[in-house]
């Protein structure tokens, strides 16, 4: 075996191993084609399901409707007058919305659901064994002012409801503002009633996020209702204004129309009509001729 070895040496040749010349093992060149094979693969699923994907989510976009995107396009507009339109916007999912109040009461709607829900939480927690009796006062309290809460919350939302037909734009605009401004005092009032005792504040953190929560829903809406009455309220007065400067302007037209008559005669008769208006009267009183 050394001279065998030796040989090799002497003519430069390296021993092959068994391994290598069994035919049932694959050649290195067959093992690396099949490596690239497979990556070639797998990076066209990959790309077939990239594909895939960004095809069903353009589909999916494609697939909303009209009625739909015009009243996120709504939903947007309305929430951006508020100080937490993030939340407002995630607040109101509603796909048949058509106007700017359509908008207010959905969004009025769901901060009633959630204050009954804080409610009933609340109520849970005061039933709650081994809370002492100055433990229990905190909570009691509270639910009296969640209660007050729920019932501003109601009125203003049939307030809504009419508006702007049972009263006058500026009537319903304080009373609204009135009741939302209410509803988010009543959610400090409640979280005042706990005191800085250890198991006050305990029971303060765990109501404290649902509050500030609530607080910021009823801002919204309040900020809502304050934008949409501030700009009806300018449009009455426009179209007031435009009325009044139409009265006026047709009232100077029949004052002055027999004058016209005299200097031009029978030119300037087609274009007025004389019977619209008695020539000697302006208004409420007699005109002087």
């Amino acid at each position: 075996m050394m001279k065998q070895v030796k040989k090799w040496v002497a003519a430069g040749e390296a021993p092959t191993s068994s391994s290598s010349s069994d035919p049932n093992q694959p050649p290195r060149t067959s093992r690396k084609t099949n490596s690239i094979l497979a990556s070639i693969l797998a990076s066209t699923l990959l790309i077939a399901f990239v594909v895939t994907i960004i095809g069903g989510l353009r589909n999916s976009y494609d697939r909303v409707s009209p009625q739909a995107a015009a009243s996120h396009t709504i939903i947007r507009a309305t929430c951006s007058s508020t100080r937490f339109p993030k939340l407002c916007f995630e607040t109101v999912e509603a796909d048949n919305v058509t106007s700017q109040k359509d908008v207010i009461e959905a969004s009025l709607n769901i901060t009633i659901d959630v204050v009954r829900r804080n409610f009933f939480a609340i109520q849970k927690l005061r039933a709650r064994k081994g809370l002492t009796p100055r433990e229990k006062i905190a909570p009691h309290d509270c639910l009296e002012t969640i209660d007050e809460t729920l019932d501003k919350l109601h009125k203003a939302y049939v307030d809504l409801e009419l508006y702007p037909s049972k009263k006058s734009i500026r009537d319903h605009a304080e009373d609204l503002k009135m009741l939302l401004s209410a509803a988010m005092t009543n959610q400090e009032t409640c979280l005042d009633g706990f005191s800085h005792d250890d198991a006050d504040k305990k029971v303060r953190k765990a109501l404290e996020p649902d509050k500030k929560h609530v607080e910021k829903m009823c801002s919204n809406v309040l900020a809502m209702i304050t934008n949409m009455t501030d700009t009806d309220m300018s449009g009455a007065c426009a179209a007031k204004m435009e009325n009044l400067l139409e009265s006026l302007f047709q009232t100077t037209v029949h004052v002055s129309q027999p004058l016209l008559q005299t200097a031009v005669r029978g030119r300037t008769k087609s274009l007025f009509k004389t019977d619209t208006c008695p020539p000697t009267r302006c208004l409420d009183g007699p005109v002087s001729t």
